[in-house]
């Protein structure tokens, strides 16, 4: 397994990985997909030393937990520091049937 983190940006990355999978990219590559995610997760941060990361095991003072599975198409997010339940949340639920363009997420940015 491989975990990306961010430290300030855990409330923002449900929504984010949502847009990932939305686009529809590289679905069936994991290799792909995890870097296509984790750019998005550090876009206009490139060049920082800290904020995000690479790790091969969950470090240790997340906030929110995703899961996204790509064998399953499934997304599961948790709250580790609250009583908010988990939410599992299949492809399909997040694409809405229909996946978009990466232009009409962007508002064609």
């Amino acid at each position: 397994n491989i975990f990306l983190y961010t430290h300030w940006g855990c409330y923002e990355l449900e929504e984010l990985a949502k847009k990932v999978i939305r686009q529809g990219w590289r679905m069936q590559d994991a290799c792909y997909f995890t870097r296509i995610m984790f750019c998005e997760m550090v876009k206009g941060e490139e060049a920082g030393e800290t904020g995000y990361g690479i790790c091969n095991h969950i470090h240790g003072d997340i906030e929110v937990l995703i899961v996204i599975d790509l064998e399953k198409r499934t997304m599961i997010t948790r709250q580790i520091y609250n009583d908010t339940p988990t939410k599992t949340e299949t492809f399909d639920e997040i694409q809405g049937g229909k996946v978009q363009s990466f232009d009409e997420l962007s508002g064609g940015k």
